[in-house]
């Protein structure tokens, strides 16, 4: 996505949008031309956009979908009638980008006249349409989305079937974990992953060895230990553990990363007293981004768990000179 160039005006951003002959400057006009519309401006954006629409250059009329979440975003009033089914008619758009941006702000917008477009597009669009109509369908309606993701299970394309099964867990509906389960035994990693990561959502226990495994995948690293942090289950704590033990194996930031999921899962698990020290230790670390991660994880676990050793830990540290960048932050959190 694009972003404002340095100083321009919303004038000097109409005019561009309007007339440029170069689809890169139409293009970078319209994402300013978001950021800087105030409320009286609203109108005269939306036309520009939708004009944008029909614009001859596939880039600009992406330009215009992804503008249009930003200019409506934080918007109490929705996008006009008109704007919307421009939207709506860019997920049939001959380029897959305005395509793909369209259906990302339809769900970003939670647009609820997309629903039905966008679960007719997850049974018979392109395979890069299906994807991003996956997740904008959960992102309009978590209730109504679970119909028409569990009827589009029989897509032959990994990549849909991994955006579907992220998008089944954000429903909550547990009537999916069987199809989930059985998805999780693909021989396609990143189906596999997925899988496995929204059957953590669900907390459901046969996802543990299979996350462990893509501890070891630097891809999948990060995202793993997340999804052992949200499954809750106390067989996580294991794999978690061997991450934040073995330097030699992941950077530092990843078991730190670990350690405060171990806690998170568990804090009286006899593995937390370990995850303790080591994120203790590295509050005061040379390193300023180790010291923000390290204040950050303890910061959280306070906030969830109220620990007196994470309350303890916080105002020892804004005591020292490493510290002293936190003062603030550390006095909001503990008073």
């Amino acid at each position: 996505m694009l972003f404002p160039t340095k100083h321009i005006t919303f004038k000097a951003a109409l005019h561009d949008a309007k007339s440029s002959k170069k689809s890169k400057v139409r293009s970078e006009a319209l994402m300013s031309l978001s950021h800087l519309a105030q409320q009286e401006n609203i109108s005269e954006v939306t036309e520009v956009l939708e004009h944008a629409f029909r614009d001859d250059d596939a880039e600009v009329r992406a330009c215009a979908a992804f503008a249009t979440s930003n200019l409506f975003l934080n918007q109490t009033t929705p996008p006009k009638d008109s704007l919307i089914d421009a939207l709506i008619q860019g997920l049939s758009d001959p380029a897959s980008q305005p395509r793909q941006a369209s259906a990302i702000t339809l769900g970003e917008l939670k647009i609820s006249k997309a629903f039905v477009p966008l679960a007719q597009k997850l049974r018979h669009g392109s395979p890069d349409i299906r994807f991003q109509a996956a997740t904008a369908l959960a992102s309009i309606d978590l209730d109504k989305a679970f119909v028409p993701l569990m009827d589009a299970l029989n897509d032959q394309d990994n990549e849909v079937l991994s955006a579907i099964a992220i998008a089944l867990a954000e429903t909550k509906n547990k009537a999916a974990i069987n199809k989930l389960i059985a998805l999780m035994q693909s021989k396609n990693n990143q189906l596999r992953f997925s899988s496995a990561y929204a059957l953590a959502q669900f907390g459901v226990p046969q996802a543990i060895d299979t996350l462990a495994l893509f501890l070891h995948d630097k891809k999948h690293t990060w995202a793993t230990i997340e999804a052992l942090e949200i499954s809750k289950q106390q067989q996580a704590i294991i794999p978690l553990s061997t991450c934040m033990k073995r330097r030699f194996l992941w950077p530092l930031l990843f078991r730190i990363h670990a350690a405060t999921a171990i806690i998170m899962i568990d804090p009286q698990d006899t593995m937390a007293m370990t995850a303790q020290t080591f994120l203790c230790k590295y509050l005061y670390d040379s390193s300023i981004t180790i010291r923000e991660f390290a204040f950050d994880s303890v910061a959280r676990i306070y906030i969830a768990h109220q620990s007196d050793w994470a309350k303890e830990s916080l105002q020892t540290f804004r005591n020292t000179r490493k510290g002293t960048p936190f003062h603030e932050e550390i006095d909001a959190i503990i008073g």
